[in-house]
């Protein structure tokens, strides 16, 4: 039977069944504040998306129940939303105009080294392609478990001399995970170890160091790969990215 959702003044999302003659409540998505004034279906994914007087943006999963986003305005109060039927858009309407917004970057997270390129892909699988050759490897790696299964990893770096690789997810604010790459391409395997933290950015500098900027506290760490701190230092004011800019040196943005 199909599903209705619906938003309201009681500050609740619900979900009904419907048949021909009636629908019935069947369960409720809790967390506005204040009024919720329109909510949808996400048009491909198993999500809800509500806006409400709060200032927020939320987003369910539609099979738990459970909030996994919010997105949240200063001083604007939301009243409508909408979905493009096609291509990851969605707009909010708010006190004081219109905001178009995607959900996540459609722009895998990938890395290049000499003739190769690592990326992830949308099922959170470890890939290379040899740009030479023209052939794409086996799943190196699987990282289901890394983040929100909402959340697509963000950024991807790879250190050659020790075959392993960095990757940061928007997941709590931003973390990021050490982990080494199979010798062997035999399918999407789990990671028997890995090494995690908190941070925006982390990108190797060099063969056994990597840096991890937390734009928090406009910190930059320097680490071992044992993800042990050898230094930190503050860049300057303002700065929301990091780069590889040689070995032993940083872009900063």
């Amino acid at each position: 039977m199909p599903l209705i959702v619906s938003a309201g003044d009681d500050r609740l999302v619900k979900l009904w069944r419907m048949s021909e003659t009636k629908a019935w409540e069947v369960d409720t998505c809790r967390g506005h504040f204040q009024n919720a004034s329109g909510c949808l279906f996400h048009p491909h994914q198993d999500l809800i998306l509500s806006v409400g007087e709060d200032k927020t943006v939320r987003v369910w999963d539609l099979n738990k129940r459970t909030a996994v986003q919010t997105f949240k305005r200063e001083n604007d109060r939301f009243w409508v939303i909408a979905a493009h039927p096609e291509i990851n858009l969605f707009a909010a309407g708010h006190d004081n105009g219109v905001m178009v917004f995607k959900l996540e970057r459609e722009r895998p997270a990938s890395a290049v080294y000499q003739n190769n390129l690592f990326y992830i892909n949308k099922e959170k699988h470890v890939k290379s392609f040899d740009f030479q050759k023209s052939i794409e490897s086996p799943t190196l790696l699987s990282l289901k478990k890394l983040g929100s299964p909402w959340s697509p990893p963000r950024t991807i770096s790879y250190n050659p001399a020790e075959r392993s690789v960095l990757v940061t997810s928007t997941t709590d604010s931003g973390s990021y995970e050490l982990i080494s790459l199979p010798k062997d391409s035999s399918g999407a395997i789990e990671p028997t170890e890995s090494k995690r933290g908190s941070g925006n950015s982390a990108i190797f500098v060099a063969r056994n160091r990597f840096a991890v900027l937390s734009v928090a506290s406009q910190t930059i760490d320097i680490k071992d790969l044992a993800n042990n701190v050898t230094r930190s230092f503050k860049p300057p004011v303002g700065t929301t990215d990091i780069y590889f800019g040689g070995t032993g040196n940083l872009l900063i943005i």
